[in-house]
């Protein structure tokens, strides 16, 4: 759930605008508004003043709206450009009240308001909605399209002729271009391929690509704090307290900080790695999840998440011809 929303929000655009055949009653609205692919969760459209987005997640039914709103919540903060403020607050959208939170991005250190709008959800069988929109705060034209959106997302979903639901999962685990290993008695889930994970008995690996233009070190602060929110409801439990570190780490090969949540659970360590990187101008962010005695990382993770010892190399002898 958490790489899903991750992935939506960083808006990953598959393929340039192209021309758009819009349905007959979308024309009104979006005639003016270029189309395209947001990874293969979403569509998003750039019109006069607003950029939009409408994305289908295939998340459980029991998930609140309000969790899911704040795992796009910190998925926005850490892809835009500036700094975002968001309000819980509700839309009425085709003839229903739905949770929502109102956002504004200001330029740095509290700057001028750039952009105002709104993100919310739709429970629906096999999944949510999420509808996004966010206009010029200078033009309040702009401003009130976004509402005419918004409400077209939710009475009608997408306003071209594309089925969002109607996807097949890969048949076998990709980071990237590379095939990962399931270990024996382990399964996987790869629904889209932009994330995926490996879950075994007492450990689980899971990936998921970023936009090229994001911040790394921005989104893996913010997410490692929605992960540790979570992780210390599991935890909490068996009465642990999750312990915050940094390390230093290599994630994909590449040297890095990584983010450790750690805590004990009985006789063994429950332990978390979230770690960043960017292959070409590929970002990509991989958590390794472990709940046993070992020091390393288990197998699930495919030596793609390690940790770099501390401990200096022995620099040997002096050489003699240096006194």
């Amino acid at each position: 759930m958490w790489g899903v929303a991750v992935v939506l929000l960083g808006g990953v655009a598959l393929g340039q605008f192209k021309p758009t055949t819009y349905r007959p009653e979308a024309r009104a609205v979006f005639g003016q508004c270029k189309a395209q692919a947001d990874g293969t969760l979403g569509r998003s459209y750039q019109c006069p003043g607003l950029n939009a987005s409408i994305a289908f997640l295939e998340l459980p039914a029991t998930e609140p709206e309000e969790k899911i709103l704040e795992l796009m919540r910190g998925g926005l903060a850490a892809s835009v450009q500036g700094e975002l403020e968001t309000n819980p607050t509700s839309l009425m959208l085709a003839g229903s009240e739905r949770t929502a939170l109102a956002l504004t991005i200001r330029a740095p250190k509290g700057g001028k308001a750039q952009a105002v709008g709104h993100v919310t959800v739709a429970k629906v069988d096999g999944g949510f909605w999420s509808y996004l929109c966010l206009a010029d705060a200078s033009r309040r034209p702009a401003i009130k399209d976004c509402q005419r959106v918004l409400e077209f997302f939710a009475a009608h979903g997408v306003p071209e002729p594309i089925d969002l639901r109607a996807r097949k999962p890969l048949e076998k685990p990709l980071l990237g271009t590379r095939e990962l290993v399931v270990p024996e008695g382990c399964s996987f889930s790869a629904p889209r391929v932009e994330l995926g994970r490996i879950q075994c008995a007492s450990s689980f690996f899971t990936w998921s690509q970023l936009p090229p233009e994001v911040d790394l070190a921005k989104w893996r602060s913010e997410n490692t704090a929605m992960l540790a929110k979570q992780l210390q409801q599991q935890v909490a439990s068996q009465g642990a307290v999750l312990k915050e570190s940094q390390v230093d780490c290599r994630v994909m090969g590449q040297p890095e900080r990584c983010f450790q949540l750690s805590a004990p659970v009985g006789k063994a360590r429950f332990r978390a790695l979230h770690g960043v990187t960017r292959v070409d101008r590929q970002g990509f962010q991989l958590v390794c999840v472990q709940s046993d005695t070992s020091e390393a990382p288990p197998p699930v993770c495919n030596d793609l998440l390690e940790l770099v010892s501390a401990v200096a190399p022995d620099a040997g002898t002096p050489d003699a011809s240096a006194k």
